[in-house]
């Protein structure tokens, strides 16, 4: 007797799929591209709508600590270029805003008169 062949899931082409399977896949394709795409608007909707609410949140920030602490943690994150640009926020403390500034320093020094190819490996500087 003949020993049947094993056949692994390397070895399955798409090409014989009959029609009716073929229209199963499509829809399984679909419905998970339909279920990525509500998930990216929903991350984008978050986003747009913390982005909408910070600017409010700060000029009603009395907390200093909070403040510090809040822009602390952002212009860690943030590149060189858009901390700069952060750091100039009127409730941006003062200290923040200079060690930005030093950063910025040490950059140029570092880097000389060539332009900066500003990433977000500048993110993993600390301010």
């Amino acid at each position: 007797m003949k020993k049947l062949m094993k056949t692994s899931l390397d070895n399955i082409s798409i090409d014989t799929l009959k029609d009716g399977e073929k229209k199963s896949m499509n829809r399984i394709l679909r419905t998970g591209a339909k279920a990525g795409l509500r998930e990216d608007n929903d991350r984008r909707a978050t986003l747009k709508a913390i982005r909408d609410s910070i600017g409010p949140m700060l000029d009603k920030l009395e907390n200093e600590e909070l403040a510090y602490d809040f822009f602390d943690a952002i212009i860690a994150t943030a590149t060189l270029a858009n901390a700069r640009r952060i750091a100039k926020h009127p409730v941006c403390p003062e200290d923040i805003a200079a060690a930005v500034e030093a950063r910025a320093a040490e950059r140029k020094s570092r880097d000389g008169d060539k332009p900066s190819n500003d990433t977000t490996a500048d993110a993993a500087e600390q301010v």
